[in-house]
Formats: C-alpha cells, structure tokens, sequence
C-alpha cells in the first residue's frame, strides 16, 4: 500500500484528475446510486493478466497456493486496426483460417511463423545468429513478414517492444502459444477480485509457515549499524555494514537479520542510483455501463498498435483491459476499463484522454458523431502517473551497501508477472540457498506435533 501511494505521487506529482467537467453530468446520472456499492469495486493499480502455461501458474500450483484464489479466463484478444476497427487476434490455427483481415499467403505465412515460434529451440540455427537483433527487424528481414502480420506477432502476441531482441521475442511468443487452449481459447487468466488477490494468497501461504505480519504500520527508516568482520555464505558480497533494525510509523524499533524491501523504501534514504531504473507510465480507470463496442462484452485485453492515429508519438502499444461484473471488480450492469501504456507527455491525461474519446461516450454536452450513441457511457474516469522501478540485482551486490538489504523491483509494465516470478525465485536462492522455492504446504493429517 505504502508502495502504490509513493509510486502515485512521484509519477504524477498530484491526486488523480477526473477526465473533464462533464463527466460530472455522468456522475449524477449514474455514480450517485453506485456509491452504496462502493465495495464492489476493485481498482488495481497495475492491473495483470496470467499466462496459463506461465511462471505464475505453475507457482501456484505447486505451491498449493492456488487454493485460494479464483480465476476465470479471458475469452479472446482484440486489437484496432489503421482504420479504428476492433478485430479478434488471429492466434490459434482456427482463428487464423477464419480471419477475413488476413489474405490466403499471409495465413500460411503466419501458421508457418507461429509452428517455428512454437518449438523453436529445435531450429537454432534459424535464429541463433539474430538473437541480439531486434524482434521486429528479425521478422521483417529474416522471415520476410509483412507488416500487418508483424503487428500481431510482436504487439498481440509476443507483447514484445521496440528493442526486444529476438531471443526475448521468440519466448515471449512461445509461451503465449504454450498457453493457448489450457484452460479457454485465449492464453490469459484473470484474478477474480483483480491483481491485488495474488498478494493476499501469498501472505495466506506464508502465514501457514509461521509468517507474522504487523497491520496498519510501515517501516519510516533503517537503522544501519557498522559490522567489524563481514559474515554469511557469501562474504565478499555488498558492503561491511548491515541494518541491525527498522523503525516503524509507531516509532516502535524491530530487531532484524535481513531486509527485503521495495525501492520506494531505500531511494531517498540510501545510494542506489546506480543499480535502480525508473519508467514513467499513463494509466487509466474508467468505469462504464457497458463493454467497449466490439468486444462481445467478455473478459479481454485490447491492443492499440504503436504510432496509431489516437497517439501518433507513442512508440509502444497501449493495453486496454476490459473486466466484467463476473470479475468481482466492479458492480452490476459497471465496466471496469484500464488503459496503460509508457508515458510520452507530461501528464497521463494528454496521453490517454483520446482513447477514451474514441471508445467511450463522456457527456450529452459533447460533439457527437452518429457512433456515439451507441458507445458505453463513462461513469468515471481516473487518470495518472505511475513510476515503475527496476533493481539490477547484480549491480545492487557489488555496491557499498548493507549485505543484509535486498531490494525488489516494482511491478514491471509487462502483462504477466514471469520477470516477477523470475526475481522472487534469485532473491530467494540468495536468502535460503538449497531450499526449494515455495513448497506446498504439508497436510494437517500428516503434521506430527511433540508432546
């Protein structure tokens, strides 16, 4: 929670504006009877979907923690074309040969990309050479892709960016491959309740293991205390002093042998420029009366390409998620909508206002064309900055800094968590070397207690 606020602030620089004044007008229309409900709503900050054949999938279950979550599947993708209409990705064989945006040659072009995708580790001598070269650049001139194609294997597909290598790109696209038809006809499973879900799983999981949490409180600073001889299995590792306690909001004063925290925590207070990245993003929330045009009213992500006419400067595709009542993310009859791409402009609002525009209708007051009536109407509209940050794990261990503080990344703009997953797992090999990575949790029958 502390993370999310401190994330909001330095991205934005101010609270969450409402779209315009007219949708005011909307809010006496429709958020007024809404308001009762407002527990039924679920705002992520970062919203995610999860592979099906991902990283995070197989952690849960075989961690067990699986348990306790739900989860029901995004039923299809979508994407806007150059001349603004929503159509469904062409990603499995069935939706490639019954796509009428794709002539006959590009279908066996593309069947042909995504079966080498799919299995290639087998051919590496097909790209081998290229695996430093950009995606992109690989498609066009190695594999001779057109680039209506290149823009649903790298931005629908892959979910890959300007400088993603190949190497990157061709497992990015396998495992969406990989994920497609496990579990419904799109690779992605949505949280019920949202993203924020995943965490109180964990902390159920971790509580089972003697866990101990402190409520309501956060950590205000560190106190750092000199080592005379460095110590543990990896001596020669960060610096010679450690943190011997934190110091909470209570002002109360907890003993520790090792901190794990979030950047937010250590970026003013400690030297960690060298080993932390930030990005700034756009980001909105709208809530709706009903599903963007196009998209059947399901669960489902929408992919705007990069330089479209909505956004002509934005060099990286926007993401639009769609969640539906059944999402237990907002209530009855509501539309919950997030918008997310990399930040061009100064505020998220100059970046974000004209695809809501496009897709929704705002006020009676506004200029309509004969679309309009037919679009959803905005109930509310948020919009803001987020500054996501990424620890380079292996820089932050060669620096003069406690041994004992380890530092995470932020929730990176990814639609998965697999670099999160992937982070957690290094982390925890450096903390508990040999242990096995979330176990499942033993059986209360098979629990044995000492009189």
């Amino acid at each position: 929670e502390e993370g999310e606020e401190g994330e909001e602030r330095e991205g934005a620089g101010e609270e969450p504006v409402p779209v315009a004044s007219a949708v005011e007008e909307m809010e006496e229309r429709g958020w007024n009877g809404m308001e009762k409900l407002w527990r039924r709503f679920n705002y992520d900050i970062i919203p995610k979907f999860i592979y099906c054949r991902g990283r995070m999938v197989e952690l849960l279950t075989d961690s067990n923690v699986a348990k306790y979550l739900e989860f029901k599947a995004v039923s299809k993708l979508f994407t806007l074309t150059k001349d603004s209409r929503i159509e469904q990705v062409p990603s499995s064989r069935s939706d490639v040969f019954s796509s009428k945006s794709v002539s006959v040659l590009e279908k066996r072009r593309l069947m042909k990309l995504l079966t080498f995708c799919a299995e290639f580790e087998k051919h590496p001598k097909e790209y081998e050479d290229f695996s430093d070269t950009p995606f992109i650049d690989y498609l066009r001139k190695e594999k001779g892709i057109p680039a209506n194609l290149i823009h649903y294997v790298v931005h629908c597909i892959a979910m890959a960016k300007g400088n993603t290598n190949t190497l990157e790109g061709l497992r990015a696209t396998q495992t969406f491959l990989k994920s497609l038809g496990r579990y419904g006809n799109a690779p992605f499973l949505c949280p019920i309740f949202g993203s924020g879900e995943l965490p109180q799983a964990f902390c159920r999981y971790c509580a089972v293991w003697g866990g101990v949490y402190c409520l309501r409180r956060s950590i205000q600073s560190l106190v750092v205390s000199p080592e005379s001889e460095p110590s543990g299995d990896n001596p020669s590792e960060g610096g010679a002093n450690r943190v011997s306690a934190v110091i909470c909001s209570s002002g109360q004063r907890i003993a520790c042998s090792t901190v794990l925290t979030s950047a937010s925590l250590v970026k003013e207070t400690l030297d960690f420029r060298d080993c932390i990245s930030s990005s700034k993003h756009s980001r909105a929330i709208v809530v709706t009366d009903g599903p963007i045009l196009g998209t059947e009213g399901l669960v489902t992500l929408l992919i705007i390409p990069p330089h479209s006419d909505l956004l002509p400067e934005q060099s990286e595709a926007i993401h639009v998620i769609q969640l539906e009542p059944s999402t237990s993310c907002s209530a009855p009859d509501t539309y919950m909508i997030h918008i997310l791409c990399p930040s061009v402009r100064e505020r998220a609002e100059e970046d974000l206002s004209a695809v809501v525009t496009h897709l929704f209708h705002l006020s009676q007051g506004q200029e309509e064309t004969p679309d309009d009536s037919s679009k959803p109407n905005v109930l509310r509209c948020i919009y803001f900055n987020i500054s996501l940050r990424k620890v380079d794990q292996s820089k932050c261990r060669t620096l003069d800094l406690p041994r004992n503080l380890y530092v995470t990344s932020d929730p990176d703009d990814t639609i998965g968590y697999e670099n999160a997953v992937e982070e957690a797992r290094e982390l925890f090999q450096v903390l508990c070397p040999g242990e096995p990575f979330l176990p499942p949790p033993p059986d209360p029958e098979d629990i044995l207690y000492e009189q």
